[in-house]
């Protein structure tokens, strides 16, 4: 359990950072270094706390992150990725052109999620707002791009440009 701002890994090594358990960032500020991405484990929730990588993150397959708070690091989501936000959420880097990619799943709830990137960011697999009560809402400054055979679903509201080359399902 974390208990303050944390720095770990190695910034001198590719493998620096490579978490295989559960890493709970709570409310405080944790700083992973490595010389490539760092790889987050199984499951990584935070509770209005940040998560810093100079490098990036990688979120493979079957893993999970949650909560609500900031990812501040270019984040590349593979296939069978969840992200969901438990309350407002804040992703990628907005000074890398590679800020926010993603093949796996967003699950923006009742909340507000805000994606940065350099450039348009690209949204996976599945990207789910709101509910049958409740909107969502999915934020961008420089956009978000919908590739073939990827989905946005559900009800809210998407802030910046949509470049949509997949399917869009919902009422909004």
């Amino acid at each position: 359990m974390v208990t303050g701002p944390l720095t770990v890994g190695n910034a001198a090594d590719y493998g620096g950072f490579d978490h295989q358990g559960s890493l709970s960032v709570g409310s405080h500020n944790i700083t992973l270094n490595t010389k490539g991405f760092a790889i987050l484990g199984s499951l990584t929730t935070i509770d209005s706390g940040t998560l810093q990588a100079g490098n990036g993150i990688s979120l493979g397959i079957g893993r999970v992150l949650t909560g609500s708070g900031t990812v501040e690091a270019k984040l590349a989501a593979g296939f069978g990725f969840t992200i969901e936000a438990t309350g407002d959420l804040d992703l990628g880097s907005a000074s890398n052109i590679d800020g926010f990619f993603s093949d796996g799943q967003l699950i923006v709830g009742s909340h507000t999620v805000t994606i940065h990137d350099e450039d348009i960011a690209v949204l996976g697999s599945v990207t789910n707002l709101g509910s049958e009560t409740d909107e969502g809402t999915l934020v961008a400054a420089n956009g978000l791009l919908i590739e073939q055979g990827k989905s946005l679903t559900g009800y809210g509201l998407v802030t910046g440009d949509l470049v949509n080359q997949g399917n869009v399902y919902g009422d909004s």
